[in-house]
């Protein structure tokens, strides 16, 4: 039989499954220590020169020798005067991190396929905490500084391959419901960071007792390997094992025999499979065109994404609060996005989440702005518009990405789309920093429509097994 089947036959969404899926979801809720913490960590709070304190600490001749700040928080600006002149730095630690994130994504990708997603989560998990923690320790900025590079590594990695073992061990329907939850569990990490930076307000104190939160993740120990990927590599008879153990806890078969897996291209149980490289991702017609497509939408989700968001931090009040906030705002639209994808299929529903982001986006270049260049109340509204358009795209896009690249180069594919989606967040500042007014929601509306018209030409796959190597994709059955 072959793996969905089996999948069917074991029980699909079982108690162990869903332990299994409860441990591996830890480190997305603890995402938000890792991903969002220099937003905190790098805050200047408000400063004086103490030679001058009543006129501008950055204008003042000669230049200011020593600066007194606000006492409501401590971080690395507080730490090492990251102001005035030096206040680039701060956003520096961050690019740092995305940097690391992009480099980790593909990386980690590779070792996915080659050596298992579990080991290279477990491995990852372990050098984020590290990683952070050593970044609490950091003497220098330049410490601090490499540090949030390895982080970014660590999590890119992390995030990509357990995600990975998520998916493709579910059947489609529950395949949605996991891709929600994993946004879900991102998106509340966000807050209780938040939360958790308002509770500890001294920046090494913060660092440090960020890992706490990924203590249950030691259970993974009790995780098995991923048994699609067992398979992909030739070893039938372990995921057998696995999958009758699956089913043995679920009541639902008794009998080793009720599980005998197809061997992948019909080669013979544990024979020696292929290895694949990252160019294999691109080396058949219709993989490249697939890869094409999705690296677009992944750019063009992240570019929006972090586009908006960083907008979004010009508002007033509580930086605490509005970071929560925005976290939250996300969970809505992954929870539409699912039911919908389970009613009209993935493509459509990704295709119209985009949509609406592109039409919001074009009303704000359309609509008038303030005398003062402020945007309105009415485009204030489109541009919340855009984000839950595009959070709920985004949310159904490793989903979508899983289902269509097969198992044997499913971490290296969805490596290369985790990387355009950080090529996207890396460019969005450019953008809002050289584009005039509302222009970048002109850029926005194009990109969006672009991949808003080119997903619908890509294959549903809601209800449809997943592809196991290249020919299921060239030659379907």
């Amino acid at each position: 039989m072959d793996f969905d089947t089996a999948l069917e036959t074991v029980g699909d969404f079982g108690w162990s499954q869903i332990f299994h899926l409860a441990v591996l979801i830890v480190p997305n809720l603890c995402g938000g220590f890792y991903t969002i913490s220099n937003s905190f960590v790098g805050k200047a709070p408000h400063f004086i020169c103490a030679e001058k304190p009543n006129e501008d600490p950055c204008s003042v001749q000669p230049p200011c020798q020593k600066f007194v700040y606000d006492s409501s928080f401590t971080s690395i600006v507080t730490e090492w005067d990251l102001v005035c002149e030096k206040q680039q730095l701060a956003e520096l630690a961050q690019s740092a991190f995305m940097i690391g994130n992009f480099i980790g994504c593909l990386i980690c990708g590779f070792l996915g396929d080659k050596f298992g997603r579990l080991n290279t989560g477990i491995v990852c998990n372990l050098l984020c905490v590290l990683a952070q923690m050593a970044g609490a320790h950091a003497q220098t900025y330049e410490q601090y500084a490499v540090n949030r590079f390895f982080v970014g590594f660590a999590s890119g990695g992390a995030g990509l391959v357990l995600a990975t073992i998520v998916l493709e061990n579910l059947r489609s329907h529950w395949r949605s419901v996991g891709a929600t939850l994993l946004c879900v569990s991102f998106a509340l990490s966000i807050s209780f960071t938040a939360m958790w930076a308002y509770r500890v307000r001294e920046w090494r104190a913060f660092l440090w007792t960020c890992n706490i939160f990924m203590l249950p993740f030691c259970l993974v120990w009790f995780v098995p390997k991923s048994p699609r990927w067992l398979l992909s590599q030739g070893r039938t008879q372990e995921a057998e094992d696995i999958l009758f153990n699956y089913g043995h806890k679920n009541g639902k078969i008794t009998s080793r025999d009720s599980v005998k897996l197809k061997p992948p291209n019909g080669s013979s149980v544990n024979a020696e499979v292929k290895s694949y490289g990252a160019m294999d991702a691109f080396r058949t017609p219709e993989m490249n065109r697939r890869m094409k497509i999705l690296l677009w939408g992944w750019g063009t989700c992240g570019l929006l994404y972090y586009g908006l968001t960083v907008s979004s931090s010009n508002l007033g009040g509580n930086m605490y609060v509005n970071v929560a906030m925005s976290g939250l705002v996300e969970i809505p639209s992954a929870f539409i996005s699912s039911f919908l994808s389970n009613r009209i299929g993935r493509n459509r529903t990704i295709a119209g989440s985009i949509g609406l982001a592109a039409v919001a986006c074009l009303a704000i270049v359309m609509s008038s702005t303030n005398s003062d260049g402020a945007m309105t109340t009415f485009q204030t509204y489109c541009a919340m518009t855009a984000k839950f358009g595009v959070a709920a795209a985004f949310s159904l896009q490793g989903l979508y990405s899983s289902e269509l690249i097969p198992t044997v180069i499913r971490n290296i594919g969805t490596g290369f789309c985790f990387m355009a989606s950080r090529v996207g967040g890396i460019l969005a500042p450019v953008l809002i920093a050289y584009c005039s007014g509302v222009t970048v929601y002109f850029v926005y509306a194009l990109m969006s429509a672009v991949y808003c018209l080119t997903v619908l030409t890509l294959p549903e796959t809601l209800n449809k097994p997943m592809p196991e190597n290249i020919d299921d994709v060239e030659a379907p059955v």
